[in-house]
């Protein structure tokens, strides 16, 4: 986990692989948190894949201090 808050929008969207890399995981530990709803991700209407919205990433970040 990364020691500094991440510098990122409240709006901005992310992928699994780019919210593990800010946040300073590996990929199977993010999906552990999502899967123990310690953060919450969305559902792309487009495409039908999960994002992560930064004020989430940053809320879980700042849960985990």
């Amino acid at each position: 986990m990364v020691n500094d808050k991440p510098k990122i929008g409240d709006t901005s969207k992310f992928s699994s692989k780019e919210a593990s890399e800010i946040l300073g995981i590996s990929r199977r530990s993010l999906i552990n948190y999502v899967n123990d709803n310690r953060i919450k991700f969305h559902i792309s209407r487009i495409n039908g894949r999960k994002y992560f919205k930064g004020i989430d990433i940053k809320m879980f970040w700042e849960s985990t201090i």
